[in-house]
């Protein structure tokens, strides 16, 4: 098995080519800032274990204090350079008071070789902090962007959480060695070693991250309405097309053609930013009432198409007198006219293999055929 002071500069070297390799992706122009600073944390980290791994070779002002102080810096600007990607402020003031505080253990008190195993303990147990802190960050990326990307960097940043935890458990339980290279315990070259897979891994994740999110965006560009974030004419045929292809799919499909009534009379009255706050409140409705699996699509200026798998005719209906109850409440409570409401026609597919055109025809002559302002009529669906 390889020796701790070898896995340590195999380490270092890692971080050095990750950091150079993430300056030139930040040349490119192609990320933002937190690309810069996730490149000095990995030259901050590998400089710190390079100079560690020299320990009995340098001074040990060089191996022991500013190894140290590279170490909890490049950690510091990891935790940083994430909170950039997810698009918050990193704290700055809160990373300059903890390492205030402990730098009296770390360049004092524990700063002498032989006090090496509390300064790991103490090291270790920041390290896991900031790996914790990633996964936090990492969370909210899933919760508010939902990447499956920030899937594995949670995973990845919990391994590690779980690696300094352990070494720091270890460093203060007292190591099995007088030194800190002297006969190294097999558990102790065993974390490092999977540490320099993982450190590899989430460099990778964390790149696939930002491509992710790019990608997401040329989706949203493609497939969505820019005002109301509903899906275009070419979304719902994408959404379709998917549905379809699932072979575990509902059997049922309905559709909603929905239309904002008195859009025109709430532009002229309050003006177009009130008429658009309106379409934008719709969306907003049908992702808080409507059903799992739906696919809400803007078609014209004022009408939607709201595709519902699984639901019966009866159900698609009940489903657009929900709607409007909901949307009619909270157009009156946001200071919107009262007589804005939604007029809709249901159709239900009755073949296994529906046409999209045809059954969207369907719910639009329902609509045109209700009254104004009243629920849709029930109509009888031919096979779409």
């Amino acid at each position: 098995m390889l020796d701790l002071r070898t896995l340590y500069l195999a380490i270092a070297c890692i971080y050095l080519c990750l950091g150079a390799m993430q300056i030139a992706a930040f040349t490119t122009r192609r990320f933002g800032r937190w690309v810069l600073c996730w490149a000095l944390s990995s030259l901050l980290v590998g400089a710190g274990l390079l100079m560690t791994g020299l320990r009995d070779m340098i001074p040990p002002a060089l191996s022991i204090h500013a190894a140290n102080l590279a170490t909890i810096s490049g950690n510091f600007l990891l935790l940083a350079s994430v909170r950039m990607f997810t698009g918050r402020k990193p704290h700055w003031m809160a990373y300059a008071v903890i390492g205030a505080a402990v730098s009296p253990f770390i360049f004092g008190i524990w700063s002498d070789a032989a006090a090496f195993a509390p300064r790991i303990a103490l090291v270790s147990v920041l390290c896991a902090g900031c790996d914790l802190a990633v996964c936090a960050d990492a969370r909210r990326v899933i919760r508010d962007e939902g990447l499956a990307s920030a899937k594995i960097l949670m995973a990845l940043f919990g391994l590690t959480t779980i690696l300094f935890s352990v070494r720091a458990i270890l460093a203060a339980s007292g190591w099995s060695s007088p030194g800190m290279f002297e006969a190294t315990p097999p558990s102790q070259s065993i974390m490092a070693a999977a540490a320099g897979a993982i450190v590899v891994l989430r460099a990778l994740v964390l790149l696939l991250m930002a491509v992710e999110r790019a990608d997401k965006a040329w989706e949203r560009l493609a497939f969505r309405d820019a005002l109301t974030g509903a899906l275009n004419a070419a979304g719902l045929k994408a959404g379709f097309e998917r549905w379809r292809s699932d072979p575990a799919r509902a059997r049922k499909l309905s559709a909603l053609s929905i239309q904002v009534e008195g859009l025109d009379h709430t532009a002229d009255a309050k003006g177009p930013a009130t008429a658009e706050r309106l379409l934008k409140l719709l969306n907003a409705v049908v992702l808080r009432h409507g059903r799992p699996g739906q696919l809400l699509a803007r078609m014209g200026t004022q009408q939607f198409v709201l595709l519902l798998p699984g639901a019966a005719h009866a159900e698609a209906e009940q489903t657009g007198r929900h709607l409007r109850s909901a949307f009619e409440a909270l157009a009156g409570k946001s200071g919107g006219p009262r007589r804005a409401t939604l007029t809709f026609g249901a159709a239900e597919a009755s073949s296994s293999n529906p046409v999209l055109g045809l059954l969207l025809n369907q719910a639009d002559g329902a609509r045109r055929d209700a009254p104004k302002h009243q629920a849709s009529q029930t109509l009888t669906a031919a096979r779409a």
